[in-house]
């Protein structure tokens, strides 16, 4: 992976997780009563950007060289082993 894409890569994902932590904090000043789900779809919908911009080949998930990580986080965050890490399966595992 290249300096360019590393950077564009953690700036994604920074915005992601300030997007995250913005609507966490908005969540809990609201007193909202389906905090849970509000967070999920949240997480759901920050994923499914992730992986629209980064999806060159249209699949509708990230391959390894999409996604720009190493085997081992790969493996982590493809959960059902296909080769592809869809916007559920980061959003299952906290990185949506």
């Amino acid at each position: 992976m290249d300096a360019v894409t590393a950077i564009t890569g953690a700036g994604s994902l920074i915005r992601a997780a300030t997007g995250f932590v913005g609507a966490l904090l908005t969540r809990r000043e609201t007193g909202s009563t389906n905090f849970a789900a509000q967070l999920r779809k949240q997480a759901e919908a920050n994923a499914a950007k992730f992986v629209q911009a980064r999806d060159r080949d249209g699949s509708g998930g990230l391959n390894k060289a999409e996604l720009g990580v190493d085997d081992r986080l790969f493996t982590r965050l493809d959960v059902n082993g296909d080769g592809q890490v869809t916007p559920a399966e980061l959003a299952a595992t906290g990185n949506g």
